[in-house]
């Protein structure tokens, strides 16, 4: 709990500056950014019923891409869907090729991608893209590890529970604590794997395989953005 916190502490001082720039430049548009659940704007400042909008929006984004990607999937025809919700060939691909699920070796459309995917800003260079991604996931592998020892998801509210699963580009719209804590618990299982370690976007296309990624909502014209980096060949 505390490792969150911190990371909140550190989100929300990196919001300070254009926080205060927006303040006294154009301070009439505060109001509307607030509203909005913009990224700049600090998590102090944000009302439950905007956070929640803000999750429903993400949740939006998120069922839209999965589309994306399981089409890219289909139409490919090097793996099928339920193949890639094996365990088993999540594993073998972190094994064998982990190139194309690394963060260092994504395009920058791959990175804002995965970025808007996560629910980040889009818009920096390449450099900072990758660079704000991997300190989120360095945190992540640091609570997973605080996580996967007793007690556990145990000791978790139900509002800790659905941070931890949107940390991790799990959707918690529309989702008790039972659902929340078992998907959180199938991401510990595979995400704390050391032989092999499983990249952050192979983890990414797990979760959207396994209908992690987005809770169920009306449909969703298919998005033309790039998919997440899939692999190339068949595993043997």
């Amino acid at each position: 709990m505390l490792l969150r916190q911190v990371k909140v502490s550190r989100d929300d001082f990196r919001k300070v500056i254009p926080f205060f720039v927006i303040l006294l430049i154009v301070p009439e548009t505060l109001p509307f950014l607030i509203l909005s659940g913009a990224n700049i704007i600090p998590s102090t400042c944000i009302l439950p019923d905007q956070l929640t909008a803000k999750r429903v929006k993400l949740n939006k984004t998120r069922h839209s891409m999965t589309l994306a990607t399981t089409e890219s999937i289909q139409r490919g025809q090097v793996f099928s869907i339920d193949s890639l919700r094996s365990t088993e060939t999540v594993r073998h691909l972190a094994a064998y090729q982990p190139q194309y699920f690394q963060l260092h070796s994504m395009s920058r459309a791959q990175l804002r991608q995965f970025s808007r995917f996560m629910g980040f800003s889009s818009w920096q260079p390449t450099f900072m893209l990758r660079s704000r991604l991997a300190r989120h996931f360095a945190f992540v592998r640091s609570d997973d590890a605080m996580l996967s020892v007793a007690p556990g998801l145990a000791e978790l509210s139900l509002e800790e529970l659905q941070e931890a699963c949107e940390n991790r580009g799990m959707s918690c719209v529309n989702l008790d604590r039972d659902a929340l804590a078992a998907n959180l618990q199938a991401w510990l299982d595979l995400h704390t794997t050391t032989d092999p370690p499983i990249p952050e976007g192979l983890m990414m296309l797990w979760t959207m395989v396994h209908g992690k990624a987005a809770a169920a909502t009306e449909p969703l014209a298919t998005a033309s953005d790039a998919p997440l980096p899939s692999p190339t060949s068949t595993p043997a």
